[in-house]
């Protein structure tokens, strides 16, 4: 696996993985800097458990284990936040336990993506393209669309910075710009990937 192909194909600017949670969380950056990194680590989490699972259940028995161990990674996950930030907690909301479901599917895409590279670091190059969209929408979008950029903390509250006195493009921070703003970054990856190598020209 090389370079070029390494997040090849994204599984949120290409698959649209996630979209819902994408365009809705991301308008702030500590919500999707947390959303995004928990389901990361939940597929990478999901591609280690098929080792156990390939080993230790019937193969028609496979994908139920990983739904069941994801369930119990996102309801953890969920009273850990809950403990560390009642109002990040708040904020993912009912697109918390979406991350089980789109854990399993990076897993699920990516493991078929590349035969000749080991299932789990597929996987771990799949999650770390969507945890790249991930918080680099969540920047573009409330630095531009709210002039600020929030930082996750523990409590009741979160530090925000000013970035900006006013938002430059307050559309960015509703849910029309989230669409906006991730056809924006399909359409440079595209842009992006359709170049010629070197090797090539």
């Amino acid at each position: 696996m090389n370079a070029r192909t390494a997040f090849v194909p994204n599984p949120a600017l290409v698959g649209f993985l996630g979209l819902t949670p994408l365009v809705v969380v991301t308008a702030n950056f500590s919500t999707g800097l947390l959303l995004t990194l928990i389901t990361a680590l939940g597929a990478v989490l999901a591609a280690a458990f098929a080792v156990f699972v390939r080993t230790s259940f019937p193969a028609r028995l496979g994908l139920v284990a990983q739904i069941v161990f994801l369930a119990f990674y996102v309801l953890l996950v969920g009273l850990l936040v809950q403990a560390w930030s009642p109002v990040a907690a708040a904020a993912l909301g009912i697109y918390l336990p979406l991350t089980a479901v789109n854990g399993l599917l990076l897993h699920e895409i990516r493991r078929g993506g590349a035969k000749d590279s080991p299932r789990f670091r597929t996987t771990l190059v799949s999650a770390l393209g969507y945890l790249m969209v991930g918080i680099s929408l969540s920047l573009f979008r409330e630095v531009l669309g709210q002039g600020t950029l929030g930082l996750p903390g523990p409590g009741l509250g979160n530090e925000a910075l000013r970035i900006f006195a006013e938002a430059p493009l307050p559309l960015l921070a509703t849910p029309a710009g989230g669409f906006m703003s991730l056809a924006l970054f399909a359409s440079l990856d595209q842009l992006v990937l359709a170049r010629p190598r070197r090797s090539e020209a």
